[in-house]
């Protein structure tokens, strides 16, 4: 499997998951509304097997800039992505997690705020 089968099968699997307006396969400019979501490509470290790789692929899922509604959102996507992941088909994914985080903005009129977004995890092998 190359590496663009699991980020694809990744974001597939997420956008799939009720409160997940859609996740894209490639990290870049992308909405920053509550929902949406990219895959970013983490390590890629030598597998115990030979031949293939273990690749870290985080999914970052938008909550929004609203703390108490990013904390509702976080209470039903947090578990359901993980066992979204973890239970897929499509790829073998081991050490799946689900994190929380805040990330510090810029507004457009300059000002700096918050953005809370879930970053779920997963470790993959890819060839």
């Amino acid at each position: 499997m190359t590496l663009a089968e699991p980020r694809a099968a990744l974001a597939a699997v997420l956008s799939s998951v009720t409160g997940v307006e859609t996740v894209e396969a490639q990290s870049g400019k992308h909405l920053l509304r509550s929902g949406y979501g990219w895959v970013n490509v983490g390590p890629t470290t030598p597998s115990r097997f030979g031949g293939v790789c273990n690749v870290t692929l985080t999914a970052v899922i938008v909550l929004g800039s609203d703390k108490s509604q990013a904390d509702e959102s976080l209470n039903t996507l947090s578990v359901a992505c993980v066992n979204a992941v973890t239970t897929a088909e499509t790829f073998g994914a081991f050490n799946a997690s689900a994190d929380p985080q805040e990330l510090p903005i810029t507004l457009p009129n300059g000002g700096e705020g918050t953005l809370y977004v879930l970053a779920v995890t997963i470790t993959t092998e890819v060839s």
